[in-house]
């Protein structure tokens, strides 16, 4: 929306970036500073999530960094004021059409692509094509020449999400054989049998607490509970 709204409109545009988490709004931003729009963010000391505030002020020289109550009146005396021209960079801007075009038709190429980015060593999490990276600069971007496009922290949350899916699967998949193993051994009356099955479900028990392990070492505390009431793993959260 940003980026769109900064292509077509200019310095008519004014960016605000307030309280939030990643950092995709802060590619945006920098957008609109670059087609000579006003950019203006929320002070991330008074920001419930401060993540995107410092995220886009990484980005991006703002115009201003303000409380919420502080912006309001910029932007009702900005609405006042004449129109400021600033100084474009060429290549944001030409990037920032390239891309507004591509989300307004839904169609892209590689040509397209290779035009804009550099292609990365990563696969897209959407449609496992090749990522190519969007630009030199802070914010990282990342884009698919199908479409699918991402903020570095994104992309990050993105594929941290699929490795706690995977990994739930596999435990579920062991609790699962656990189960079956257990329900197999009621009832069987051949010593040698009784053997195997119990050999088996003691490795089972020795795998799930080795995934489970994984699982607290890969998610970083994410959903604690989920590792204390293993009966219902809240996945995806």
């Amino acid at each position: 929306m940003f980026r769109s709204a900064a292509v077509n409109y200019g310095a008519r545009v004014i960016g605000i970036i307030l309280t939030a988490h990643l950092d995709d709004g802060a590619a945006g931003l920098k957008a609109v500073d670059a087609c000579g729009g006003f950019v203006a963010v929320q002070d991330p000391a008074e920001s419930p999530a401060p993540g995107m505030p410092l995220n886009a002020l990484r980005a991006v020289k703002p115009d201003v960094v303000a409380s919420v109550a502080e912006l309001s009146l910029f932007v009702m005396t900005l609405l006042d004021q004449p129109v400021v021209e600033k100084p474009e960079a060429s290549n944001i801007q030409r990037v920032a059409a390239i891309e507004t075009q591509i989300a307004s038709t839904g169609r892209s190429s590689v040509d397209i692509i290779e035009s804009i980015g550099s292609r990365s060593p990563l696969t897209c999490p959407e449609c496992g094509g090749v990522v190519w990276r969007i630009g030199d600069s802070a914010p990282l971007r990342y884009r698919c020449h199908t479409g699918h496009a991402f903020s570095g922290r994104s992309l990050e949350e993105v594929q941290r999400q699929q490795t706690e899916n995977a990994l739930w699967s596999v435990v579920r998949g062991l609790q699962e054989r656990l189960t079956l193993a257990k329900q197999q051994l009621v009832n069987l009356d051949d010593a040698s049998e009784q053997e195997a099955i119990s050999a088996r479900i003691e490795s089972l028990v020795v795998a799930e607490e080795a995934a489970y392990g994984l699982l607290r070492d890969t998610v970083h505390g994410v959903c604690d509970q989920r590792f204390t009431d293993r009966s219902s793993p809240c996945i995806g959260s």
